[in-house]
């Protein structure tokens, strides 16, 4: 028979027990639900992974048809423009002999003089669309991009682009391993379609600064009535104009010289038309790596 000293002992005992068994479940439950979280979590981030990969395929797969897409209209229209370069070289031939034989005549001469003036268009468009389809290899060499820029613009406005006004905000480190070449073409196709969307008469607004990963930045805005919203994603692609003179190959092949030097081009509307350029120091060599 207990005592009541034993009983009350064993009750204690009892309820010490249930109380240890009590923080024990409920220490296993914390780390139960604790793991439940952290699958959870990790589920989530698996599922935000498997989402981003997706998404880069997605873009892979459209890049990759983009460029089979690019090539194939680049061969057939080199095979165009070979075709149609022969009987131009025919054509300039004898119109330089035709002004021979009309040079004593002001007004044959001048109806030479436009004739002239519609081949060497002509003949821009050939080039341009076998500088396009080629897409040839490009050489880099350290350059100045500010020097570059600025002898760009002093020959856009030493012509017909009296009306124009340009303003200079060129900052930070100005060298990058690039194509001369390319380069000068790249800026020349952009600054004449800012200054042709103006109608020649407006400002030009040209800045550079470095970026955050070590590369360059250089935008070139106009006051001009923007890129048509129709075509804003689709503006860098070839044969894709506004102007009834237009090939719609200047931003395609400035993109395509761009994407040669690693770096990125992009259009946005504020007010005008900005194109957005970014180039590593080093071509060839992405920022990141």
């Amino acid at each position: 028979m207990l005592t009541n000293g034993n009983a009350e002992r064993q009750m204690i005992e009892a309820q010490t027990g249930s109380n240890a068994e009590r923080v024990s479940l409920e220490r296993a439950m914390q780390r139960f639900y604790a793991a439940g979280a952290r699958l959870e979590a990790k589920y989530e981030s698996l599922r935000r992974e498997v989402e981003e990969l997706r998404r880069r395929l997605r873009e892979k797969d459209a890049e990759i048809a983009r460029s089979a897409r690019l090539a194939m209209l680049g061969e057939t229209a080199a095979a165009i423009a070979h075709e149609v370069r022969n009987p131009l070289g025919s054509i300039k031939l004898f119109l330089s002999l035709l002004r021979q034989d009309v040079s004593d005549r002001a007004e044959s001469l001048r109806l030479v003089d436009q004739i002239n003036r519609s081949v060497l268009a002509l003949d821009n468009v050939v080039n341009n669309i076998l500088h396009f389809a080629k897409n040839r290899t490009l050489q880099f060499s350290p350059l100045n991009l500010h020097s570059l820029l600025q002898e760009q613009i002093s020959m856009l406005l030493s012509g017909e682009s009296k009306g124009l006004q340009v303003v200079l905000d060129l900052k930070g480190n100005p060298y990058v391993r690039a194509s001369e070449c390319g380069m000068r073409q790249v800026f020349y196709n952009i600054l004449l379609n800012a200054a042709q969307a103006m109608c020649f008469q407006g400002t030009l607004i040209v800045r550079s600064s470095d970026l955050p990963d070590g590369g360059l930045e250089l935008t070139i805005k106009d006051n001009g009535p923007g890129v048509r919203e129709d075509i804003l994603a689709k503006i860098f692609e070839p044969f894709v104009t506004t102007r009834p003179q237009g090939t719609g190959l200047g931003l395609a092949i400035a993109r395509q010289i761009i994407e040669q030097h690693q770096g990125s081009i992009e259009v946005k509307n504020a007010n005008g038309a900005v194109f957005i350029l970014r180039l590593p120091r080093v071509a060839g060599v992405k920022a990141h790596e």
